[in-house]
């Protein structure tokens, strides 16, 4: 701390400035979140996701390997789920500024006390932590899914799918 800042940082003009802007963009990527939920996006793309994780590997049929039956399940599904949600990235980018333009929201925003760089930020931010929680969610499924469909292997490419594959 500098000798300006006192004992409690909330006093010190520095760290007040600081956290009045995070909490602006935690304010934009919070209005990101809701548009999201809004436009029925990330309801529709978890469903998509989850279908892709679990639809695609059962439809597509593996060699009988241990790498041949992961090479399968995580290159389509992972192929999919990054396509996905570069896909829904871009819509709801695009989808969230021409409605906040359109309903002059943005115009409400820009005259508040909050800077272009934050409004930007907050809207990348809502958009990485959305992205985040969708990949976590298909992540969980897929690990799920791969250890489920592993038992169908035979015993000795089991053994090789747990010590040269999944290591």
């Amino acid at each position: 701390n500098s000798p300006a800042c006192s004992a409690r940082s909330e006093r010190c003009p520095r760290h007040r400035s600081l956290n009045r802007a995070m909490q602006r963009i935690l304010a934009i990527a919070r209005l990101t979140w809701k548009a999201a939920f809004r436009f029925r996006l990330f309801l529709v793309l978890a469903v998509l996701l989850l279908g892709s994780v679990v639809l695609l590997p059962l439809i597509l049929q593996d060699d009988g390997t241990a790498r041949g039956f992961t090479q399968i399940l995580l290159t389509y599904t992972l192929t999919t789920i990054s396509g996905l949600l570069g896909l829904s990235t871009l819509w709801l980018a695009c989808g969230t500024l021409a409605r906040d333009i359109e309903e002059a929201q943005i115009q409400m925003v820009a005259t508040k006390p909050v800077a272009r760089w934050q409004i930007w930020l907050g809207k990348w931010l809502g958009l990485v932590s959305l992205n985040a929680a969708l990949l976590a969610l298909t992540g969980a499924s897929l690990f799920v899914l791969l250890h489920w469909r592993a038992r169908s292997l035979p015993p000795e490419q089991q053994a090789i799918l747990r010590n040269e594959v999944l290591v």
